[in-house]
This record gives structure tokens, sequence and C-alpha cells, in this order.
């Protein structure tokens, strides 16, 4: 029943994306993201839907009038730049089978990334993704919050099997990420019971990431709080506010999780914290013995763990456990400089759009949006110092959010949008007199 519910539903929304392919976009980010096919248990399961929805968004794109100019903003350029080098360094890898494979998965990625930007053409369009993203992976938290209030916190939360997400550190990582979009969402909502409820669906993600036992993602959690903290303008309700959620998790978690948590301390006996100084040793040996690093999969053969590991002791093949190490290993110092350089300039569109519409009470919801974005590039630098998720799709895609804020921005600063009728793609330029002529949904409107 489930898998014949996602074939109507996503066969059903094709002939609209064809119509405005932008919803294309929309569709593509749920199917990723929430992976609803993994649930069904059925035919659906190894369907290929985001195949699917990528072809007939493209080829529909391609007849469309109503889209963006190109952007060729700094963190595209060096996008495109990093994708380069990455096929330069899957012709050198050391596992060229598994090279080629990642290098198509990641190709995918940065694909649909970079047609969003040209899709995603209004404001509101860009709420509508925010909206899609966050409930997309917020579901699983949001009943996962509930199962581990039910069950007193005993059970680890897991994300979609077969999907990016699907361990219990990747899954926190994910939820940790959206759940700055579940604040903005609240933010700007009028209509009380509609705030309420996403203020609850946050707290419930919250929970949820306490409950998957991840260490990285507690850490992440302990970096976006010191951050919030530093930034926010109410200190004060800020630090009781962590105090009260503080005793709420030395009240409500059991044993079991006080026990993995304080294995932190123990990095020298920990198993785990041992494979990941190995794993990190390795990644910079193989960088510097590689100029082009040891392409997709370097540290995943049994052979590089004999070469590069350092000890007599070979247990199994490892990965990087590390964003920034793995990007090392695979691409070299220049491919991390390249990542880095990203990060950094995705940051930048961020803190751009907060400076320069921070005086405009037109553009408090984009001031806002940018300030819950690079909270979740905070969750996703510090939790991802302790995992190898460097492709992943929804960092990337919070990334294009950036850069479409920004382009937006511009835009109404300059008086320069779309007409808002469908069809017309010229540019008009104009004086902008209020919110409602930017695009920009009103704080009271929600998805209207």
């Amino acid at each position: 029943m489930r898998d014949l519910i996602i074939v109507a539903i996503v066969f059903g929304c094709l002939p609209l994306v064809v119509m405005r392919p932008w919803l294309g976009i929309l569709l593509f980010c749920w199917i990723s993201f929430m992976n609803p096919h993994k649930l069904s248990y059925g035919f659906a399961t190894g369907f290929p839907f985001a195949q699917v929805i990528a072809l007939v968004t493209i080829v529909s794109a391609i007849f469309s009038n109503e889209r963006n100019r190109f952007p060729k903003s700094a963190p595209v350029v060096i996008l495109l730049l990093f994708f380069v080098w990455q096929v330069v360094t899957t012709l050198y890898a050391f596992e060229p089978d598994t090279a080629v494979e990642e290098l198509m998965r990641t190709t995918k990625i940065y694909l649909m990334v970079l047609i969003s930007l040209v899709l995603i053409s209004r404001p509101k369009y860009l709420i509508y993704l925010v909206w899609v993203i966050a409930f997309s992976i917020g579901f699983f938290g949001i009943k996962g919050g509930v199962f581990s209030i039910l069950t007193g916190g005993s059970h680890l939360i897991w994300g979609p099997p077969g999907s990016f997400i699907e361990g219990n550190n990747e899954i926190g990582l994910a939820l940790l990420m959206v759940l700055p979009l579940f604040v903005f969402l609240a933010q700007r909502e009028a209509r009380v019971w509609i705030k309420r409820g996403l203020y609850i669906c946050a707290a419930l993600i919250l929970v949820s990431v306490i409950a998957t036992y991840s260490r990285g993602s507690f850490v992440g959690l302990v970096c976006m709080g010191l951050f919030l903290w530093v930034k926010s303008n109410k200190k004060a309700i800020t630090f009781v506010s962590a105090l009260v959620f503080g005793g709420f998790v030395l009240a409500f978690m059991p044993p079991a999780w006080f026990e993995r948590m304080d294995t932190t301390k123990d990095f020298e006996t920990d198993g785990s914290a041992q494979g990941r100084l190995i794993a990190w040793r390795m990644a910079y040996d193989i960088a510097a013995d590689s100029p082009m690093g040891g392409g997709y999969g370097a540290l995943t053969s049994d052979d590089t763990y004999k070469t590069y590991s350092r000890t007599d002791v070979v247990t199994k093949t490892t990965d990087a456990h590390s964003i920034y190490f793995e990007v090392l290993a695979e691409h070299g110092f220049i491919g991390v400089m390249l990542f880095l350089g990203f990060i950094f300039a995705a940051w930048r569109q961020g803190t751009w759009v907060i400076q320069h519409a921070r005086g405009s009470p037109e553009l408090q919801d984009v001031v806002n949006l940018c300030r819950m974005l690079q909270v979740s590039m905070v969750a996703y630098l510090s939790t991802g110092a302790f995992l190898g998720l460097a492709y992943f799709d929804l960092f990337y895609q919070l990334v294009a959010v950036l850069v479409l804020a920004r382009i937006f921005t511009e835009q109404y600063l300059a008086g320069e949008e779309y007409p808002e009728w469908s069809g017309e793609t010229e540019r008009v330029t104009r004086t902008v007199t209020s919110k409602a002529d930017t695009g920009w949904l009103p704080s009271h409107s929600g998805l209207s």
C-alpha cells in the first residue's frame, strides 16, 4: 500500500513539474532527503524515483521561460573548480571502480544543486523549498522524539535505510542541521497554532538528536548552543534555556546514554576514537605522498590500510570519520583547500545578506533565514569533524539556499526583479516600496 501511495504521489506530480519545473526541485528534495520509498518495504524501495524526477525537471527546465540567470557567485565558482579537481583525482584513484561510482553520485548531487539555483526564481519558491527540506528530514526527528519520550530514551534513533543518513551519527547531524530551519519558520509565522506547532517540532527534534547516542552530534549541539549564545541579544534567556534543557537531559536520559557520552574522555582506550586517529594520520600521509590524494574511497581498501596505518594491527578497512580528512585523503591538499574555500565563501553569502539587509524591516525574513543557515553550518562543520559526510547533499542544498538568498536580496536592494506574472523572463528595474513587491512572503502567510 505504501508503495502505491508513493508511486501515485511522484507520478501524479510529474505533470505539474513539466508545467512548473521549480516544483521538480521540491519533489526531488523530498525524495532525496526523506527517502519515503525506503520506508515502503516493497517494489518501490529500489525504484529510481530521484533519477526520474531529475530527468523530467531538467528537460522541463530547458523549455521553461521562468528561471534565474546562472549565478557566478564565489561558492558556485569554487564548487565547479572543486568538481573539476575531483574528476582529475578520480583518474589517479587508488580504487578506480569505487572512485568512478562515487564520482557519479557526487556529480548528481552537484548537478541538482546547480539546477535549483536556476529554477528557484522567486523568493516565495525559496520559502517553499525550506519547508520541504525541514520536514523531509524533520519527519524522523519528530517521530523519533515522540518514540524517545514514550520509551524513556532507551533506544537509538536511526535514519531511513540505504540513505546518506541511515546511521545514528548521520541522522543526528541531519537533524541538527534542519533544527534551525524550524526555528526560522516559527519566527516568521504569525498564526499562533502553527508557530507553537513548529516550536514543538523543534523540541522533539532536539530530543531525537540526544537519543541518537551520537557523541559527534552532542559536540555539534554544544557548538551550536555556544554560537547562538555569542550571537544572541538575549544572552541571559539563552543561558537559562540551555540550563533547563541540560536539566531535562540529566533527568530523562538513561544511564546507558551517559556511559556513551563519558567515553569521549577516554579516547586512549576507546576503539572508535583510536580508529579515527589512525584514519586521520593515514589521510595526511596519503596527501603527503600524492598531491592529488588517493581519489574517492582511498581509505576503504585493505592494501591502503596496511600501507598507511603505521600499525601492525590490521583490523578492518576504515573511512575518514571527518569531512576534512575525508577530502584530504581523497583529493589531497588542493582538494581540501577548495573545500574549505567553498565553506568560507558560503558563510560569506549569509554574512553579506545580514550586513546589507539588517536595516530593512522588509527583509527581516531573509536576515533570519541566513542567520539560521549559519547555525546549520556550525552544526555541519563541528559534527562533521568526526563524521565522513563531505559530500552530504543536505549541506550543498543549504548553501544553494544561501546563494539564492543573496541573489534575491541584491535584487531587492537594486530594485531589480522578475515580474510576478508567469511566463515573463525580462528583468525590470523599478522602485521597491513594500515587502509584497519583493516576492518575500509576509510573516503571517505561512505557505499561502
